[in-house]
């Protein structure tokens, strides 16, 4: 990824990269390579990828204003478990 982006801005362009779960964090070095970014996007085994310039999973309203939010992850329960059943059994216990 960090290869990728340097061939969008130049080597100088990139301070680095940074894998998050699903997201890639990009670090341009300055707010000019930030917009070449945006505007270029990446090549990736010869696909544009489009660079977004907020996380794409942050939740907003209809206004544009970020909604707080809470990731939470349940980890060893069976696929034949309902969402309902995990929704009761999180509200019974406060969460």
């Amino acid at each position: 990824m960090c290869l990728a982006a340097s061939k969008a801005v130049g080597r100088e362009g990139v301070l680095g990269v940074q894998k998050i779960g699903a997201l890639w964090r990009l670090y341009p070095s300055s707010q000019q390579k930030r917009v070449e970014l945006l505007i270029k996007g990446i090549m990736i085994e010869e696909k544009l990828m489009n660079v977004a310039s907020q996380n794409p999973f942050i939740i907003r309203g209809g206004d544009g204003v970020e909604i707080p939010s809470t990731k939470l992850t349940i980890s060893d329960l069976p696929i034949s478990v309902a969402n309902d059943t995990v929704e009761t059994a999180l509200i019974k216990n406060g969460l």
